[in-house]
Parts: structure tokens; C-alpha cells; sequence
């Protein structure tokens, strides 16, 4: 049983996708939707580490369920770029406030990968540019 359990843990751990070509580190840069479409963060270089990956909650759909000073907030950070990934850096639940580690990659221009893990346990989620996602426009909403 125990045996079964690690084995498991371990496949956890595996990536579920991989980047299909290094793309240039700024690429990731921009507005992303978080899966579900529940929250838009922006990321871009740190102000104090420009090396390095930083993200800031700019919108969710239900602040409420933010925990205080997460809109706005620093949602990712401290991630350096190693020619496929993003990784070193931090994950931060705005919800409850768990951070975990992580590492961030492109699957393609809007198509981006998060894995984030607390010891043996992880989890993928995929976002999309917020730009590339369809949109109502402007002259179709009514008063």
C-alpha cells in the first residue's frame, strides 16, 4: 500500500505536458486568464529582480473570496528562466494564502503552464492570454 502511495506521489511529480520549443524568456510576459477564467494576472519582470518572474493579481471575477490585499497583490514570484522554463519560484494561493513552489512554461504563444507543488504533491493548471480569448464587443451589450 504504502509502496502504491509513493508510486503515485511520483507520477504526480512527473510533467503532464512539456513546451514544444524554447521560446524567448519575455514571450510569457502580459495578461493571462487563470483557468476557469476566474482571476486575470499580470506578469512581467520583478521591480526589485528584473531577472527574474513576477505575476500581480489585477482582476478577479469575486474579490470576496480574495484573501485581504490579494487584488493587486504579488501572485508569482522569483522564477528565473533556464532556456525551457521558468522555475525557483513561488506560487502564491490568493484564496487561502498557501504558496507553494513552481515552475512556469509556454505550450504556445497563449497557452501557458503552471505546476505547482507542496512536497510530493502537484498540480497543472493551464492559463490563456487574456488578448487571445474571444470577447463581447462593445456595440453588441445593451443598457
Amino acid at each position: 500500500m504504502l509502496l502504491s502511495l509513493l508510486a503515485s506521489a511520483a507520477l504526480l511529480t512527473e510533467p503532464t505536458d512539456v513546451p514544444t520549443a524554447a521560446a524567448a524568456p519575455q514571450s510569457i510576459y502580459g495578461e493571462w486568464a487563470t483557468q476557469g477564467y476566474g482571476a486575470v494576472v499580470d506578469i512581467r519582470p520583478c521591480d526589485t529582480a528584473p531577472q527574474e518572474l513576477c505575476g500581480w493579481l489585477t482582476w478577479a471575477w469575486d474579490p470576496d473570496d480574495m484573501q485581504p490585499g490579494a487584488l493587486g497583490g504579488l501572485m508569482l514570484w522569483g522564477a528565473t528562466y533556464d532556456g525551457e522554463h521558468w522555475r525557483g519560484g513561488r506560487l502564491k494561493n490568493p484564496e487561502d494564502g498557501r504558496t507553494f513552489r513552481g515552475r512556469l512554461w509556454l505550450k504556445d504563444d497563449d497557452t501557458l503552464s503552471l505546476r505547482g507543488c507542496a512536497g510530493p504533491f502537484c498540480q497543472t493548471q493551464t492559463w490563456r492570454r487574456l488578448r487571445s480569448l474571444p470577447h463581447i464587443r462593445d456595440d453588441c451589450v445593451t443598457p
